[in-house]
């Protein structure tokens, strides 16, 4: 049966974003959802589900909008938080949503803007986390994400973090105590230049050289890395982690002191997926321990913040001072953030905007 655009009444046309099926108008760029595919499309926090009932949306009555689906006027709610506002349409029948305009994207950045503060309830955090936590952060600097769900399980990044792990075990502990004799695995700059061994700038991110230091890495791919694959998707996930992880080997035996220094581990690649949350996600917020306190800051300070001492680190320490690879971390950081730039999604009516007539 065909559906009509309630703001014009021009035919839907039937397109796919991301393997959903949705209704949209390319004479005025409005998109029909029918329900379920706010959170498939936009992911949780573009949910009805989510917002409809919280303290965000105020009713604003019967919409002079009609549902493309049953023709029972939409019910029209204000969302609003921080100064910032969108109104939405929901079919009181069907549960369908009508967006305007990129107004998708507009009700997805409130809604997840007002999840990182407890005090608006939609977050799993309504509280502060516990204590346990909080001990966790002390004892090793780590952030935490205050809220930023996904649209579906990140297959992949869980399928990375087992892949490392494993790689770990059948190389531990010959690699680990002396990585300098597998210059077919890892990073050796003299090796690189000398005989050409130019792949392992991206073998050497699959091999770590202690169980803190696969650890480590293991716990910040996924903090950041099933955000990154739920909003670029898997392909583009997999270009940006092996771009970033050899940007950053690349960068490190570019400017490393000793050429004879074997690097190794997953953090190049890994601060490629932090630079792209730079971009993709500046505002989220983490949970950050600093001086006994536990703070909530944007996730671009927090991320900022690190970039800018790892390179400090270089410039005071060298190449790889304290054993750490930091213009790794650097090259890998700023391919992250190019990519994530560049691949950054568009809001429903320009990804819309070729397809159909």
């Amino acid at each position: 049966m065909a559906r009509y655009c309630p703001r014009c009444t021009f035919p839907l046309d039937a397109v796919m974003d991301d393997g959903v099926k949705l209704d949209h108008c390319h004479r005025c760029g409005g998109t029909f959802l029918d329900p379920g595919e706010a959170r498939q499309t936009l992911g949780p926090a573009a949910s009805p589900e989510v917002w409809k009932n919280s303290a965000l949306a105020t009713a604003l009555g019967i919409s002079p909008l009609r549902c493309p689906h049953d023709d029972a006027h939409f019910e029209a709610f204000n969302v609003e938080y921080d100064g910032q506002s969108v109104t939405v349409d929901l079919c009181p029948s069907c549960s369908g949503l009508w967006l305007d305009a990129r107004e998708g994207q507009t009700l997805k950045n409130i809604v997840l803007r007002a999840g990182q503060n407890p005090e608006t309830g939609l977050s799993e955090f309504a509280t502060r986390p516990g204590v346990s936590s909080y001990v966790f952060q002390l004892l090793s600097g780590f952030p935490m994400e205050v809220w930023n769900p996904v649209r579906r399980t990140p297959w992949l990044t869980y399928s990375l973090m087992g892949a490392l792990f494993v790689l770990f075990l059948l190389s531990f502990p010959e690699v680990a105590l002396n990585p300098g004799k597998y210059t077919d695995w890892v990073a050796v700059p003299s090796v690189i230049f000398e005989q050409g061994k130019w792949w392992t700038l991206l073998t050497a991110s699959f091999f770590h050289a202690s169980w803190m230091h696969l650890l480590g890495n293991l716990y910040f791919l996924y903090i950041f890395g099933d955000n990154i694959e739920d909003t670029l998707g898997p392909t583009r996930f997999v270009l940006l982690y092996v771009i970033a992880a050899i940007a950053g080997s690349g960068l490190q035996v570019l400017t490393q002191a000793d050429p004879n220094v074997a690097s190794l581990g997953a953090s190049d690649a890994i601060a490629g997926l932090m630079g792209a949350y730079f971009v993709l996600f500046p505002r989220v917020k983490v949970y950050v321990v600093f001086f006994f306190i536990r703070l909530r800051i944007a996730a671009m300070w927090y991320l900022g913040f690190w970039i800018a001492l790892n390179l400090a680190q270089y410039l005071m320490g060298g190449g790889q001072s304290a054993g750490v690879a930091w213009m790794a971390h650097v090259g890998g950081f700023a391919a992250g953030t190019t990519l994530g730039w560049l691949f950054k999604p568009k809001a429903l009516v320009d990804r819309f905007r070729s397809a159909g007539a």
